[in-house]
């Protein structure tokens, strides 16, 4: 384990920031006990960072900040029970890689892959497509330390009535060590990417969502075009065969940058640039393994606003966003994502009980988000839409306990996994409330 003096940190958007007083880096369940343990005898405060993708402040330290990353790995595999073991700081591309060597994969994951597998279980990350639950669907248990140090293993068939708090606890439970997840015979997926008029993707929403096993859009603000890509899952070896598109080549990092730029020195030149991608935007087909055909690797960073509306409502409030924007005068050079989730019981999860659709308002890092993320924001909750919890938001206790039905259940976890808040930082009094 190591241990060193505290630095500035700052998440990968960098909309927060923090000077920790200590960082740890953990190998091993043990010495995160010990850690915890300590931290609680203490007084101290705890929080677990990994990658470090979300766009708030749940992963910021004043105290002391653990860095997950160490506890990283493929622990075991059982091909008969179709379960796998990982260490909790492993990322989804280490994951699928390790997975893949065996001819098995997971069943769905999140578009990032540089996320850690406990932030994105922590935070009710998901994949696309209206088959499939966010990423701790697939949990069959979890490992964490709780705030008294005590090693706690969660399931469906031990300690039931934390499992839903637990499958989506933005570390205010416990410091996840290691995760079993359900795995799946590998395939690969037959991705089509298409052009549509924004009117087309409103009026076909319902079937195009429904249509395929993986469903996502992209549209740049002020145009009219919208990219829609449905995969459907084949089973087989894993093969890459990708199709050429008919156009050769898309924007990159590069093209991102500059688009941004000149958007940001001349905003009104946005709805031009945002044109001009769209039209080398590649289209086409392509067979894939699950990890290229659904990982969607940033070119810029970026912060996000994401939030989650019954599927059948997700294109009026689309198209709601689409006018608020054009109205307020927001140039926004950058693609909003469009994306469908299943329905998932795990507490706080924004899909409880009902299929999602999300719209992801994505700003560089290099903008100001404020008017943007305000504007969407304030529309957003009008429409009676509920956020992602890695994303940026607003909303605090007082009103998530009237609009989460499952609020109180999950308080009632916290107070046995961390009665002294060893886990507690600023943006979990917010967002959760005080002990």
């Amino acid at each position: 384990m190591t241990n060193a003096p505290g630095e500035l940190w700052a998440n990968w958007p960098r909309t927060a920031r923090a000077t920790p007083s200590s960082v740890v880096a953990p190998r091993t369940p043990v010495e995160v006990q010990q850690i915890v343990a300590e931290a609680y005898v203490s007084g101290r405060h705890v929080r677990p960072v990994g990658a470090g993708h979300t766009s708030n402040a749940l992963a910021v330290a004043p105290d002391i900040l653990l860095d997950t990353r160490g506890l990283r790995g493929l622990n075991w595999i059982d091909l008969d029970s179709h379960e796998a073991s990982f260490g909790a700081g492993t990322t989804i591309a280490e994951a699928g890689a390790l997975l893949e060597s065996y001819g098995w994969q997971l069943e769905n994951f999140p578009n990032n892959p540089a996320v850690t597998l406990g932030g994105a279980v922590a935070t009710g990350s998901h994949g696309t497509g209206a088959r499939f639950a966010s990423l701790s669907s697939q949990l069959v248990s979890a490992t964490l330390v709780s705030g008294t140090g005590e090693l706690v293993t969660v399931s469906a068939h031990q300690d039931l009535e934390l499992w839903p708090s637990v499958r989506l606890s933005l570390g205010a439970l416990g410091i996840f060590t290691e995760l079993v997840f359900r795995i799946v015979p590998g395939y690969r997926i037959r991705t089509s990417e298409e052009e549509m008029r924004m009117s087309g993707l409103l009026d076909e929403f319902a079937v195009l969502a429904s249509g395929a096993d993986h469903f996502s859009a992209s549209w740049r603000p002020h145009t009219d075009e919208v990219f829609v890509t449905q995969g459907f899952r084949e089973s087989g070896e894993i093969a890459d065969e990708p199709t050429p598109s008919r156009r050769s080549a898309s924007f990159g990092a590069l093209g991102e940058m500059l688009a941004i730029g000149l958007s940001k020195s001349l905003p009104l030149l946005t709805p031009a640039v945002n044109k001009l991608a769209n039209r080398v935007h590649p289209v086409g087909e392509s067979t894939l393994g699950p990890m290229r055909a659904l990982a969607e690797p940033a070119p810029v960073r970026f912060a996000s606003l994401e939030y989650a509306f019954p599927i059948g409502e997700t294109p009026e409030v689309l198209r709601a966003l689409d006018e608020t924007l054009e109205r307020a005068r927001l140039h926004l050079p950058y693609a909003v994502r469009i994306s469908t989730t299943a329905a998932d019981d795990a507490f706080l999860s924004n899909a409880y009980r009902r299929t999602v659709g999300n719209i992801t308002v994505r700003v560089p890092s290099t903008l100001d988000a404020r008017p943007i993320f305000t504007a969407a924001e304030d529309l957003f909750l009008s429409l009676g839409g509920l956020p992602h919890w890695g994303s940026f938001h607003t909303v605090r206790a007082e009103e998530f306990k009237h609009v989460i039905t499952r609020f109180g259940d999950f308080h009632t976890a916290r107070e046995r996994l961390d009665p002294e808040g060893v886990f507690d930082n600023a943006h979990l009094k917010r967002v959760l409330g005080a002990h």
